[in-house]
């Protein structure tokens, strides 16, 4: 009787060991790469131009670190996010080649921060026309040539996205126009309103000196 319940005993250990070695196995080839990934800094980049358009393309950076014990190569690209993907307010920017990244690839090393540039240049003759606007442009970046924890095994692809969001300057005429629209829509109701007690008032006196 004790000799049957042994032999289920080992069966049942058995089963549980070749779980816990598949267990592990998984782990170390999926789990764990899937969650390691380079590290952006910052993870959404605002864009405002309070001052107005500048002259010259603006540059903003953006830092990648490697968490891994190993180099890599990562490269960016800008790309448009689907019209669900969009942050409310924003629409996608008109053209996307007025952004581009510089170091489209590059190396890191183990442990190591490197650093993508956005340049954000808006052609001369489109700046008149593009007041008022808020955009929305993703950088996607990831590392080219993953590698698994463990030297080998199913290899990973890590891509993050950090988001752009670009608020082009206001409209400097409807900036300087501000006061007189003040002036028409809230003092001049209140003169004519006032004018027109008056004249009833005066009116009213003159009537009454008359009787």
């Amino acid at each position: 009787m004790w000799y049957g319940m042994v032999l289920v005993d080992r069966g049942v250990m058995k089963k549980v060991i070749i779980t816990i070695l598949i267990f592990v196995f998984l782990s170390i080839n999926f789990f764990i790469p899937a969650q390691a990934s380079l590290r952006l800094v910052p993870g959404k980049l605002t864009i405002t131009m309070e001052g107005g358009y500048t002259k010259e393309a603006v540059t903003y950076p953006i830092y990648a670190t490697n968490p891994w014990t190993y180099g890599v190569n990562a490269s960016a690209r800008i790309e448009n996010p689907s019209a669900s993907d969009l942050s409310d307010g924003y629409t996608l920017i008109p053209d996307l080649s007025w952004i581009t990244v510089k170091k489209e690839k590059i190396y890191i090393p183990p442990k190591a921060t490197v650093k993508f540039e956005v340049v954000l240049d808006i052609p001369e003759n489109q700046k008149p026309l593009q007041y008022n606007k808020n955009w929305e442009t993703w950088v996607a970046i990831s590392n080219d040539e993953p590698k698994s924890v463990s030297g080998g095994g199913t290899e990973f692809k890590v891509e993050l996205a950090v988001k752009i969001l670009i608020n082009t300057p206001k409209d400097n005429n409807l900036v300087a126009a501000q006061p007189f629209y003040f002036i028409i829509v809230f003092i001049v109701p209140i003169v004519v309103t006032c004018a027109l007690i008056f004249y009833s008032k005066k009116r009213h006196i003159a009537r009454n000196n008359k009787q």
